[in-house]
């Protein structure tokens, strides 16, 4: 009887050597999918940002044009950590034509942007469209 206790535990001890070595190859994983889960989802508030860097240069040339209808762009404009470059073009009488290159952490992206200005009238988003084959999404 003495000599099969010693087996006994020397099986329990194997069991919980699996368990336990299974717990921390199911942790690991755990832990490895959250990162990848982190790092996708600060992707995506990069890109986030990037849209609002974008959105930002639309809005301060409409604010810019509302007092100068001649206005031809921003060569460094920085907003919330991020820059645009804006370059406005006369496609009319009463239209404007921009294009925005916006930066942020490493991500770019372009727009086109059309405005109706007016000096009497409200200006008007007429459109407003990615560039496509623009790089728009990049390694953080």
């Amino acid at each position: 009887m003495a000599a099969r206790i010693p087996r006994r535990r020397g099986y329990a001890m194997i069991v919980a050597l699996l368990i336990i070595t299974l717990l921390v190859a199911g942790g690991a994983l755990m832990v490895q999918e959250l990162m990848v889960r982190s790092k996708l989802l600060r992707a995506e508030a990069n890109e986030l940002h990037l849209q609002n860097v974008l959105d930002s240069a639309v809005s301060h040339m409409m604010a810019k044009y509302r007092y100068d209808l001649l206005f031809a762009g921003v060569d460094h404009l920085s907003i919330d950590g991020g820059v645009a470059q804006i370059r406005a073009e006369v496609a009319g009488t009463e239209l404007r034509k921009l294009t925005i290159d916006a930066q942020y952490h490493g991500l770019r992206r372009q727009a086109v942007v059309a405005l109706f200005v007016k000096s009497d009238e409200p200006i008007r988003l007429i459109d407003y469209q990615y560039t496509v084959g623009y790089p728009s999404f990049a390694a953080p």
